[in-house]
């Protein structure tokens, strides 16, 4: 399906952006108008509230891959506002996306290569 410049979409749990030159994850987009400059692509963006839906700027934290990482591998992130079961099944039904065919999946695959060997031609990185 066609989306139009600037339009918010849902794929894979996730809110992306339509831009002109491709596509963006929605928190990533806002913390660069945030900031008022591109992220580097080392910089990751935190869902303090473990809530990938929930792109407030209050629920951002922009974190090094590694300080992101690290957080995740000690499991000692947010401990006091864990996500609500809410949201947990919320997800788990946003990520368990089938594709209707094997032909399907590999249409998919096939244009999600093209499109990333297109954001690196650009040098845009998400």
């Amino acid at each position: 399906m066609y989306k139009k410049s600037g339009e918010v979409f849902i794929e894979n749990g996730r809110y992306w952006i339509k831009l002109e030159i491709g596509r963006q994850r929605y928190h990533r987009y806002l913390m660069e108008q945030k900031l008022g400059r591109k992220l580097l692509p080392e910089e990751n963006i935190h869902h303090i509230d473990e809530d990938k839906l929930n792109n407030d700027l209050g629920n951002l934290q922009i974190m090094s891959n590694s300080e992101h990482r690290r957080l995740h591998q000690t499991g000692n992130h947010n401990k006091r506002c864990p996500a609500s079961d809410e949201t947990k099944l919320k997800q788990s039904k946003i990520h368990k996306k089938r594709y209707e065919s094997i032909e399907e999946r590999k249409k998919h695959s096939a244009t999600m290569k093209e499109w990333w060997r297109l954001r690196k031609e650009k040098g845009v990185y998400v």
